[in-house]
């Protein structure tokens, strides 16, 4: 790169003027699938997205999924390009810098890396911003070298002109903590047997298993924070008399916000099932009331019902935050099968030595052709799923000595059943 395009390249200065640490590609990656994803899930929702990729080449699956959506998509690169448009980038000024812009009524973001602002392998300095007025800064910058006069397209598409210091404060502080979820995994994912070579090895294995719970809990206590404002804003909001346009744009950012953070919450369940499990005797009553209440949400958008009657206190033997997780992915599979205004029935009693818990919908049951493959890893019938919730839920049930088993399922719908041994 010549000193005059070393001059030019404003974004590297950007991402050194908003970043406070380094993040690791599969964080960045990470962060990038979740940006573009309410553009998926939301549909007409019109936007303007600018995407440049130079090392990031994987990423390029993700960006094509924005075809099937209403996103207006320009590329900055050779390695994205759209038939009718191709690379829009008129000078090579940039050097390896990448980036996606987002800007719609509702819901702007900025994310920019480059992997040459660190010496270390696979990290960069990050510049991760949401709704806030200095995304209209770098959309200028990054316009001002492109083929394209988009001048008219900012002027419809604008961020929020407010500096949302806190809001993006709070993001940054939670992807930090994604990253370091992510490299304790990466020593996790280590199998058990190379740790056990040694006592030393074998205490490291452990000392990375509560540092994953560790983790994931304090991000859930952001969380909770970021759950927590938003709804103070909504309902702040709602006093407030505004015109249609900036009542839409502030209903869909807080809409965005916590759709992200439902996102993460799920993610975040998933991750603990990695950890090795610790058998506690447990109340099975209030684990399940417990998974109820956090699928609640769920049911009240399909306009569907969960029951749960508790007839008798079983106490078992597993690890409290797995078997939450197993009982919440039941409930959700539950939720998928059934139409609106449809109903989840869950069931507790003593089977022998076992406590049964049943969950049951009155969905229109499972193939016969896909029955054989349900608790294969990576098999799934949903549009976004990723095959792991039914595989994990067998898995995780078998570390804690118990069974899960498809009962039954029919035009009447479908049942599970899933039996741990009892504490007594």
């Amino acid at each position: 790169m010549t000193n005059n395009q070393k001059k030019s390249n404003h974004l590297r200065t950007i991402i050194f003027e908003k970043s406070n640490k380094e993040y690791s590609k599969q964080t960045i990656n990470g962060l990038f699938r979740s940006i573009i994803e309410p553009l998926i899930e939301t549909n007409g929702e019109k936007a303007l997205v600018f995407v440049r990729l130079k090392k990031s080449l994987e990423l390029k699956t993700a960006v094509k999924r924005l075809t099937f959506s209403e996103a207006k998509i320009y590329s900055f690169s050779e390695v994205i390009t759209e038939e009718k448009v191709g690379n829009v980038e008129k000078e090579e000024i940039w050097g390896n810098c990448e980036f996606l812009l987002v800007l719609s009524p509702r819901y702007s973001v900025a994310l920019m890396w480059d992997y040459e602002t660190s010496q270390n392998e696979g990290m960069s300095e990050v510049c991760l911003l949401y709704n806030t007025k200095s995304i209209l800064d770098i959309a200028k910058a990054i316009c001002s070298n492109s083929k394209v006069d988009f001048s008219e397209f900012l002027k419809k598409f604008q961020p929020d002109r407010r500096e949302n210091t806190e809001l993006n404060s709070s993001i940054g502080k939670l992807a930090g903590l994604v990253d370091d979820l992510n490299r304790e995994l990466i020593i996790n994912s280590l199998s058990q047997a190379e740790y056990t070579e040694s006592e030393k090895n074998l205490e490291n294995y452990e000392m990375a298993n509560e540092n994953i719970r560790f983790i994931c809990h304090e991000i859930k206590n952001h969380l909770s924070i970021i759950n927590l404002y938003s709804s103070i804003t909504e309902k702040r909001f709602e006093k407030l008399t505004l015109d249609d346009e900036t009542s839409g744009s502030v209903e869909g950012a807080i809409s965005n916000i916590k759709k992200s953070s439902e996102t993460i919450s799920a993610l975040l369940n998933d991750l603990k099932c990695f950890a090795k499990p610790v058998l506690e005797q447990i109340d099975a009553s209030r684990v399940i009331e417990s998974a109820v209440k956090l699928t609640k949400a769920r049911a009240e958008e399909k306009n569907s019902e969960i029951i749960f009657e508790d007839k008798e206190e079983l106490f078992v033997l597993a690890d409290e935050m797995k078997l939450q997780n197993i009982i919440i992915n039941l409930i959700y599979n539950s939720l998928d099968a059934v139409k609106e205004k449809g109903r989840v029935e869950i069931s507790l009693s003593r089977q022998g030595n076992y406590a049964q818990i049943l969950v049951q919908d009155n969905g229109e049951g499972i193939e016969d052709n896909i029955i054989s493959k349900i608790f294969d890893i990576n098999f799934t019938t949903k549009e976004h799923g990723n095959g792991l919730g039914l595989a994990i839920c067998k898995t995780l049930t078998k570390e804690q000595k118990g069974e899960l088993n498809l009962l039954m399922t029919g035009k009447k719908g479908t049942t599970f059943e899933l039996l741990l041994p009892l504490s007594e």
